[in-house]
């Protein structure tokens, strides 16, 4: 936790801890700011946000983003995520708890607004917990979708899932993980119609770092891939994923305490191409399913042919790249 000083009202100072923040650089160059505040005994008080003008690290006074109240708080344990559309609008993506109800909730401030709106429900599973978790949700934005992660902890799963923005209505759920996996963690990328997805999964007892995608409207993740080169026997606590895209680039980061210390790992995509799209020529056609029969004919393995990620180049990655086509 980070002991800082802020003006809540404008005039009255209060001492505050701050826990769970996140920020946003809008394209105007100004800087978002969202943190959760505790008394001095630690008890929670509110989800404050702030801005800082183009050019300046001087914030404004912070507003209550008015998610805190005798029947909900957010849960005290499990990050935010701050996202801002392309007209300047302000998303927060946070779980909430509601009689220990801890689903997955959307505030929004318009821009232009001193205020959010009341939170948008984004999830729908009933996630009861009794404790608090330790993950939160993961939100993206681009070409009028919202794409979102988060983690069930009933069900000991993450899922994706996305929205037209004009109605926010969230009906898409996918399964993050493999069915013998416990995915958590989960952080993503919105690309055109694909989201990438990086998270933590236990499939072999050691918390490994996988990565995957998902067309939008496809209903499945594929090209799982693990991140993390080192197969160990032992317990190698390896966390905190996070995808970044740059100059078409996918970069990978992570932290690894294979000795005393956390070490931070990365990995940057070779290619970026589209998912089925075997010939490199940027369209996912009947030409790929030539080049992918081509494979099989040869006995030739290429990893980017290996859609349903089973190690193998067969018949079921041209059913794949068939159902990928057809859904284009």
């Amino acid at each position: 936790m980070k002991s800082i000083t802020l003006n809540l009202d404008k005039s009255v100072p209060y001492h505050l801890t701050t826990y769970n923040t996140d920020f946003e650089v809008a394209p105007d160059g100004k800087i978002h700011l969202v943190y959760y505040s505790y008394n001095q005994n630690y008890s929670f008080n509110s989800v404050r946000y702030s801005i800082a003008q183009s050019g300046s690290l001087d914030f404004s006074p912070s507003i209550a983003v008015g998610i805190t109240t005798n029947l909900q708080e957010p849960c005290d344990c499990c990050q935010p995520d701050l996202e801002i559309s392309e007209n300047g609008d302000i998303y927060l993506a946070y779980r909430n708890n509601i009689d220990n109800i801890r689903d997955t909730y959307i505030a929004i401030k318009p821009n232009g607004s001193n205020s959010f709106n009341q939170p948008i429900r984004a999830s729908f599973h009933y996630d009861y917990n009794d404790h608090c978790p330790s993950s939160g949700p993961s939100i993206e934005i681009g070409n009028n979708i919202i794409a979102l992660s988060y983690r069930v902890s009933d069900d000991a799963t993450s899922y994706i899932d996305y929205s037209d923005m004009t109605n926010l209505s969230f009906n898409n759920a996918v399964t993050i993980n493999s069915p013998e996996g416990s995915s958590n963690f989960s952080d993503i990328v919105l690309n055109e119609e694909y989201i990438h997805v990086g998270w933590i999964d236990y499939e072999t007892d050691n918390p490994d770092v996988l990565y995957g995608v998902s067309q939008i409207g496809t209903g499945d993740i594929i090209n799982i891939q693990r991140m993390n080169q080192n197969i160990e026997d032992g317990y190698i606590m390896q966390k905190d994923p996070k995808l970044h895209s740059h100059n078409d680039k996918l970069f990978y980061f992570w932290s690894d305490k294979r000795d005393t210390f956390y070490q931070l790992f990365y990995r940057k995509s070779t290619s970026n191409n589209l998912v089925g799209d075997i010939n490199g020529d940027n369209e996912v056609n009947i030409l790929d399913i030539i080049s992918l029969v081509n494979f099989i004919l040869v006995n030739e393995y290429e990893a980017n042919g290996d859609l349903n990620n089973d190690g193998e180049v067969n018949i079921l990655d041209i059913i794949a790249l068939v159902n990928i086509i057809l859904s284009n």
